[in-house]
């Protein structure tokens, strides 16, 4: 029955989760697309939000273990199926798949970086991940600011591998300026972590 399917599913993924955790790719993939196969026969029958946006997240999940594992040709087809299924909904529930296709818009940058006849959109899939991140954190009330931050640095080591340091700079400047406003705001490390990283690289 579809309960018993979708915890099948469920325990598929957090298994492929584990073994990318500890480097053991192939059988990650294995257990990935047999919770695939799953998540894609329920979205087909039921395709309302909650699919919608489940199906779209293993995908990611899927995509990742692909680039992790320097798989970039199927790590690139994979974020794109990733991005065709959720913008389908992404009206109904705006913020948390504004977050889920900024993530995807901004691995996509990475994987056409390393794939030469993709290499000149990388950085329009980029824009449309910070797009979607600050998105989300407008309407969040900067509730993802970290998000946003973490972002821009994505985006600015792209340029830094280009060698295209200005471009890399803007972004980097934009990205500790925001941290060091919140950390004098809030006292958290990991903004004090991210001004030591950019400090090391600016």
């Amino acid at each position: 029955n579809l309960h018993a399917l979708e915890l099948h599913s469920t325990t598929m993924n957090e298994l492929s989760v584990l073994y990318t955790a500890v480097g053991k790719y192939e059988e990650a993939l294995k257990v990935a697309r047999d919770g695939i196969r799953i998540d894609k026969s329920i979205y087909e029958k039921i395709n309302d939000k909650t699919r919608c946006f489940l199906y779209g997240n293993r995908l990611n999940n899927l995509a990742t273990i692909y680039l992790v594992s320097k798989d970039h040709k199927n790590a690139m087809e994979t974020y794109e199926t990733s991005v065709t299924i959720l913008k389908q909904h992404k009206d109904e529930e705006p913020i948390t798949y504004s977050i889920l296709l900024g993530k995807n818009y901004l691995a996509l940058g990475n994987c056409y970086s390393q794939v030469k006849e993709k290499e000149s959109i990388a950085i329009t899939a980029y824009q449309n991940g910070l797009d979607y991140m600050e998105n989300a954190n407008i309407k969040t009330k900067n509730a993802l600011i970290y998000d946003v931050i973490t972002s821009y640095m994505i985006v600015g080591d792209y340029y830094k591998r280009m060698s295209k340091n200005d471009q890399a700079n803007r972004y980097y400047s934009w990205a500790m300026n925001h941290s060091k406003e919140m950390l004098e705001k809030t006292n958290d490390k990991k903004y004090e972590n991210v001004i030591k990283r950019l400090q090391s690289i600016m």
